[in-house]
């Protein structure tokens, strides 16, 4: 055994494991990912674009009038998308994983799961504000989780 810091060789027999058990507890305990809807019109850092269709109206006409004012059917840019990347790291020695009572692998794997998930929550819930087409509760009170929470089964069946 390595006396001071481990070799990369050491701890490779972990890795998969750690970052599986991260990536499931990303997916257990963020919240926000639920509520967008992941796009791949774009590949690596290429920024994506939500497209948007224009709106049609409708207006009132005689029985026999021909209509003359069509809605011409064309998308614009509602917005844009540019992807970032973030990292985090742990140190886990082999010895720290040989004599931890605590299961340090496993902890390591979860802390680095809940913090991806807080990362991701928190960067979504930032583009509230951002959000145009529609508002959220009335003027002057004070949107609540317990409401967020309770809209996100309407969404799943609108979607």
């Amino acid at each position: 055994m390595a006396t001071g810091a481990s070799r990369v060789t050491d701890l490779s027999s972990y890795f998969n494991n750690i970052y599986e058990d991260a990536v499931f507890a990303v997916r257990e305990t963020t919240l926000a990912t639920r509520l967008v809807t992941v796009f791949t019109d774009g590949a690596g850092d290429q920024t994506r674009t939500l497209p948007e269709y224009s709106s049609v109206s409708f207006a009132s006409v005689g029985e026999t009038e021909d209509f003359s004012n069509p809605t011409r059917m064309s998308k614009t840019a509602l917005a844009t998308l540019t992807p970032g990347e973030v990292m985090a790291q742990i140190i886990l020695t082999d010895r720290r994983i040989e004599t931890d009572p605590d299961n340090a692998r496993a902890d390591a794997a979860t802390e680095l799961g809940v913090a991806a998930a807080d990362k991701v929550d928190s960067d979504i819930f930032g583009n509230f504000s951002s959000l145009t087409g529609a508002t959220l509760g009335a003027s002057g009170s004070t949107f609540s989780w317990g409401s967020l929470i309770g809209v996100a089964p309407l969404l799943a069946v609108a979607a």
